[in-house]
């Protein structure tokens, strides 16, 4: 405790007319994200966007302007365009980067790269610092039946096309890293997609935990691996963060997806 005569921090807070702390003032917030839209030309089967009743939104123009500036004013660090669809659909979305670009920010972007890019598309994504790729295999017909839609192909084309622009203007690579949501369908397929991600040139895969939806009709439902085969799951995570390590990429497991499947393993040497 200390000296009576002495006041303590929360005694300042208290006597502060705002309920302020002083030393609270003047932090900055490191990333911001901006929810460009929740549009997307896909209806992947484990996804959101996909149940009946959604409805996509792109951010107004007017509004997502005025918006930037006030949030560029707060000094962020980094600066990610995201959102649940695919922001790179949204009209005028490469102007956006690029004000943003000359303004200083790091700039990060989530996209499926399953669409016809313009050059003017490509060059400002080889700008940007990093880019999460939505990629769930390495197969094209498992994509297919993933993605209800879209070209495994035109992914490969287009990261390799971002690193052309890249190396052609004499400037670092973005960090781009796919991102997988684990299915039973494409479980089994996680060595051969870090096997694919070293073949690209990515620094990075990310596992993601599958978030159940009610099943649509008519729509192949995806079922968690630990459902359908935990130990085989289990043991593909495993050997492709081997992979992974061999080869120097970095490899993440989330939202507890390897202790999901621990857990199922050993329900079923316990049963």
């Amino acid at each position: 405790m200390p000296p009576s005569d002495e006041p303590s921090a929360v005694a300042a807070v208290a006597e502060d007319p705002d309920g302020l702390d002083e030393r609270l003032l003047g932090i900055r917030p490191f990333e911001v994200l901006f929810e460009l839209s929740t549009r997307c030309n896909l209806r992947c089967i484990y996804c959101a966007v996909s149940q009946p009743g959604y409805v996509g939104r792109d951010l107004e123009v007017v509004e997502r302007d005025a918006l930037v500036d006030q949030l560029v004013a707060l000094g962020p660090v980094q600066f990610q365009i995201n959102g649940h669809g695919e922001s790179t659909l949204v009209p005028g979305w490469v102007d956006l980067a690029r004000a943003l670009l000359e303004r200083g920010l790091a700039i990060t972007i989530i996209s499926h790269l399953n669409k016809p890019m313009s050059e003017d598309e490509i060059d400002t994504l080889a700008r940007l610092e990093r880019i999460t790729v939505s990629c769930d295999t390495s197969d094209p017909e498992i994509y297919r039946r993933l993605r209800r839609g879209g070209l495994l192909e035109r992914v490969e084309r287009n990261i390799g096309r971002i690193y052309a622009a890249a190396d052609r203007d004499g400037r670092p690579r973005p960090y781009i890293s796919f991102n997988c949501t684990v299915t039973h369908l494409n479980v089994l397929g996680i060595p051969d997609l870090v096997t694919r991600a070293v073949e690209l040139g990515l620094p990075a895969v990310a596992l993601t935990n599958l978030e159940e939806y009610p099943p649509i009709p008519g729509v192949e439902q995806p079922l968690h691996p630990s459902r359908t085969d935990p130990v085989g799951g289990l043991a593909a995570v495993r050997r492709g963060r081997e992979i992974a390590e061999e080869h120097g990429l970095d490899f993440w497991v989330m939202g507890g997806l390897e202790e999901v499947l621990e857990e199922a393993c050993w329900k079923l040497t316990a049963s």
